[in-house]
């Protein structure tokens, strides 16, 4: 008995060109932005925020921390959440300690304001 050789088959750049983008996993490759680098955006309260100047000095980032007017966000993975008053010098030391432990582990930090408020995001690539 002869076996046949089946019909080419697709290419991996064909299968991949034919994937739906709204299947699960699709969309997984899309780079994730850093929000400490976006000139603005608008938050889920519809507040838009500016970015106030570039990335802040070590001196005004220890200011803008130790002031419980500023709002803190922390910007990992595409995730934000907001750091509470007072567990903001727990996540300093954890930022610290992560970056002293991966060469990998780096933060970025730019202030935004908003009719007259300030925010502070904390951006972690890993």
């Amino acid at each position: 008995m002869v076996r046949r050789r089946p019909t080419r088959r697709q290419s991996f750049a064909q299968v991949v060109d034919q994937l739906d983008p709204a299947q699960p996993g699709a969309d997984q490759s899309a780079p994730i932005p850093n929000l400490a680098l976006q000139p603005e955006f608008t938050d889920r309260s519809g507040v838009t925020w500016i970015r106030r100047g570039g990335l802040i000095t070590e001196k005004r980032l220890r200011k803008l921390l130790h002031d419980p007017s500023v709002r803190v966000l922390h910007d990992h993975l595409g995730e934000t959440t907001e750091v509470p008053a007072d567990g903001r010098e727990t996540f300093c030391q954890s930022a610290r300690e992560l970056s002293r432990q991966s060469p990998y582990s780096q933060f970025t930090c730019s202030e935004f304001k908003s009719e007259g408020r300030h925010l502070l995001v904390v951006h972690e690539d890993c």
